[in-house]
This record gives C-alpha cells, structure tokens and sequence, in this order.
C-alpha cells in the first residue's frame, strides 16, 4: 500500500488516468509534495493516503471519488484549498485533522454538501466558480465569450485588468445565473491588445 510514503523529495506527482483507487498511506509522510490532482476514474482515497504531506497547499478531488478513508489527509497543515469536482463523497473520520487553513470547494449542483459556507468535516465550504468550456468559449463572431456555472439565481461579476502590473481590476458585467449558466460576451475584446478577466459569484 504505502509505495511512495515517506518519500521526502517528492514535490509533485501526476496520477494516470487508469487509475481506480488511492492505496492506503500511499503518499503518506512526502513532506515536499506541493499539490495533487485525482483523477476522475478513482473511486476512492484510502485512509492516511496524504497524512503528513505537511507542505500540499491544494488538493482536486476527482468526480468519481465517491469514498475518503480515515485521516487521509490529516496533518497538511500547509493545506489551504481542495477541489471537489462531484458530489460529496462518504468521509471517514478525521480526513482533515489538523488541516485547519483549508477551505472546501465543491459545484453548485453538486449534492450531498451543507449550505455555504456551513462546515463539512469541520472546515467551511465555499461554491467553486466552474468556467466551462462549451461551444460558447472563445471567440465568435468578433465577441470573446465563456459560460460560467453558477448558482442559480445569483448574481455573476466579470471584472477586466489590462494592466497587471498597475493591478486595477474593472467590473464590465453582471448578470443573474439562470439553470446554473451564465453566458459572459466581451464585445469589445477585439479593441484591446491584452485582457485578463476575473470571475466573482454571489454566495
């Protein structure tokens, strides 16, 4: 079970997508391990799979992640963000023990999780912001545009910076999520050389 634990040197790791299943103390005790991304073919996370990776800022949890074993991830005391990206999976006890800065993020149509931002394994939850790529993103005739998923019913804010450096950030739309979707369209984009844009959701 425990292949890579205690392996101290270890920064980062890149899961295949065949894999089914996160093995008991895998990674356990990797004290240089920054992130992981599970796969969406897992299914599930063993007990003390990432205990004591006391460096791992951010976690995605897969869609198919469906159970969490015991203190898996106990001891991140570094762990500041984790990514559901399906329905809240059967927890065991402690699966976050200690790891006290991290925040949860999950979509709004995911079942299973408390109203934001009510805890789940005792650390608060917050919606994620999902950019989805669909027949919408990119550009289209002359326009720049993404879908957004949301809450329905809450109100989406698009804000632009053409100046990283000067850090001013402008809010050029809003708009009310309808089914979970917003539909955000720049028709200015192509009169500008450089835009970044920033999403913020209503909770």
């Amino acid at each position: 079970d425990a292949a890579f634990s205690g392996c101290r040197k270890l920064a980062s790791v890149s899961l295949g997508g065949g894999l089914t299943n996160i093995a008991n103390y895998l990674f356990a005790g990797c004290t240089n391990l920054l992130g992981i991304a599970i796969p969406d073919g897992v299914a599930s996370i063993g007990k003390y799979a990432f205990s004591d990776c006391r460096k791992l800022v951010s976690a995605t949890i897969g869609l198919g992640v469906s159970i969490i074993g015991e203190s898996a991830f106990q001891n991140c005391t570094a762990l500041k963000e984790v990514y559901f990206r399906g329905h809240a999976p059967n927890a065991g006890s402690g699966i976050f023990h200690l790891a006290t800065q991290a925040t949860l993020y999950h979509f709004s149509d995911a079942t299973g999780w408390p109203p934001v931002p009510d805890p789940w394994s005792g650390l608060l939850t917050r919606l994620w912001l999902q950019l989805r790529e669909t027949e919408n993103f990119g550009m289209q005739e002359g326009t720049f545009r993404f879908d957004v998923g949301w809450t329905s019913n809450k109100t989406v804010t698009i804000d632009v910076c053409e100046n990283l450096r000067e850090g001013l950030w402008t809010p050029i739309w809003t708009n009310l999520s309808t089914n979970g979707i917003s539909c955000f369209m720049d028709a200015e984009s192509t009169q500008h050389l450089f835009r970044i844009y920033r999403v913020r959701g209503q909770e």
